[in-house]
């Protein structure tokens, strides 16, 4: 996975490297939650985003904005969903952040266990990643 993302900083398309759509997936949550720290860092550890303006905030520091459209998903399509909890949350005083979800494919806080019952969440703590259903029981989604 670290190659991986070393790749797509560097600007490879994953194409080029034989990934799966898996580690696709994994990745972009990974550099869209990073780029989220980056942000809330900048603005005293708050999130100051929106629903309607997330994609263009976060997209200055990902450099590209392709990365919020999954593998498979039709090109523009923002696939990954914000958590509106995190909305104006404090990512540097989360009790949990390896458990908040910032980012995840589904609808309405709702995952969507569609990858071979997995679904893809990405964390307060900078990570993508895939929880089943019973490690999705433990997640935070209100800060």
């Amino acid at each position: 996975m670290h190659s991986l993302f070393v790749a797509l900083l560097l600007g490879q398309r994953p194409a080029d490297l034989n990934v799966t759509p898996e580690q696709i997936r994994v990745g972009n949550l990974t550099r869209i939650c990073g780029a989220a720290k980056r942000l809330a860092l900048k603005n005293g550890g708050r999130f100051q985003v929106t629903p309607a303006n997330v994609v263009e905030k976060l997209s200055r520091y990902l450099g590209n904005p392709t990365v919020f459209t999954a593998p498979g998903d039709t090109p523009g399509t923002v696939s990954y969903q914000l958590n509106a909890a995190m909305v104006n949350a404090n990512l540097t005083t989360l009790k949990n952040p390896a458990k908040t979800v910032l980012f995840y494919i589904g609808k309405n806080n709702t995952l969507d266990f569609k990858f071979g019952g997995k679904a893809a969440v990405g964390c307060a703590d900078g990570q993508g990643r895939y929880v089943t259903k019973a490690e999705a029981a433990s997640l935070v989604w209100k800060p």
